[in-house]
């Protein structure tokens, strides 16, 4: 109770700047209905986006945003405005305040990088030929469910924006920044796995030691990342078990950020030492975050509850659909009061079941949507 007290009051210190909005601040609590709660990153971001709609107005402030989305794509909303004085004062405390709730909301409070991005959708270039944008906060829930979302133009007049197909304008969109949260969230995820028994461990691309699988290249058909989010964020889990006891050894993978691409990362997936089976799972998913009252922990207990008897078996158990079930379940994410239309969970991207030390050269996923090269690096 205490956690969802301190949620909120990070919520209701931004609620300050948002003349607005009418928080909630009992949402969550015993006895809030479904039609009563509500999607509160959701609604700072769309006033976040709305304040930098008005903060863009001003010419110097317009020329800022507009150069540093043309020239990287997304800006940090903490520093853009850093240097553009008074006239970005209320934009720039807003964002503070935002970015505060985010990482709360997220179970992430000893994340220093931004939690958020301001990221522009413009792939003719319509932006430098004068073409003004549509303001917009990515929206929430579940990426094949949504169908389109609302936005502003640059004078303040409601624009609905398609989901499936994007408009022929240029759409500036406040949004989460997954490429900082994942690292975040998945350092928590395996700390959380050990509250519940379940072994662990971050793996970096680059581990020194040998007796390791190395993905080699990697290609995914669909990275289940629709035209409003940008960029793929995914993460990978290694699941067996070790002496009687469950393990998930996770990894992020972003830099597989678009699909129909190939890339070569020469990542490590499976640390064989970590594991006494023979075999190992290794789930693919691309990192979405819910929206409702429920961190990154929250994603431990259900892998964790999923996997746990299974994993203390002393041989080889499939278990990348009993963690992807968990995984894809919004009732034990979230509570089953919670508007399942608010929660966005982490998408399935391909799974390998029973990957062993001979599962080298080219391997496709279960369902043919990752095409991979693996290869051992064995004990010198």
């Amino acid at each position: 109770m205490m956690k969802r007290r301190r949620t909120w009051q990070a919520m209701l210190l931004a609620s300050a700047l948002l003349a607005p909005l009418a928080l909630t601040p009992q949402a969550g609590a015993a006895g809030t209905t479904a039609s009563e709660r509500e999607d509160v990153i959701g609604q700072l971001t769309t006033e976040l986006a709305r304040e930098l709609r008005v903060t863009a107005a001003d010419r110097g402030a317009r020329q800022v945003l507009f150069d540093g989305l043309v020239r990287d794509g997304e800006v940090d909303p903490l520093t853009v405005f850093a240097k553009a004085g008074p006239v970005a004062e209320r934009f720039n405390r807003l964002a503070l305040e935002v970015d505060a709730a985010v990482k709360e909301h997220q179970g992430l409070p000893k994340m220093e990088a931004s939690s958020l991005t301001v990221r522009l959708h413009d792939p003719q270039g319509a932006l430098v030929k004068g073409l003004l944008p549509l303001y917009a906060a990515r929206p929430s829930g579940d990426d094949e469910e949504l169908k389109s979302f609302p936005a502003e133009d640059s004078n303040g007049r409601p624009v609905t924006v398609d989901a499936v197909r994007p408009p022929a304008v240029p759409v500036i969109l406040v949004d989460l920044n997954m490429a900082n949260i994942l690292p975040e969230g998945l350092a928590v995820l395996v700390d959380s796995l050990a509250q519940w028994g379940i072994l662990g461990s971050v793996i970096y691309p680059a581990d020194p030691q040998p007796n390791k699988t190395v993905l080699q290249r990697i290609k995914v058909k669909s990275d289940k990342e629709p035209w409003y989010k940008g960029a793929a964020e995914m993460f990978a889990l290694a699941m067996g078990g070790q002496n009687g006891q469950a393990r998930v050894d996770v990894m992020d993978m972003g830099y597989l950020n678009y699909d129909g691409s190939t890339y070569h990362p020469d990542q490590t997936i499976i640390k064989w030492a970590n594991f006494t089976w023979t075999n190992v799972d290794w789930l693919i998913m691309e990192g979405d975050a819910t929206i409702c009252d429920a961190g990154w922990s929250r994603y431990a207990s259900v892998v964790a509850n999923a996997i746990h008897t299974a994993g203390q078996s002393p041989t080889y158990v499939p278990l990348n659909d009993l963690a992807k079930q968990g995984l894809s379940d919004k009732d034990q994410i979230c509570d089953p009061w919670w508007p399942n239309s608010l929660i966005d969970l982490p998408d399935f991207v391909d799974s390998f079941y029973g990957l062993t030390q001979a599962s080298t050269g080219v391997v496709a996923g279960s369902t043919g949507n990752a095409d991979t090269t693996m290869a051992l690096v064995p004990v010198s």
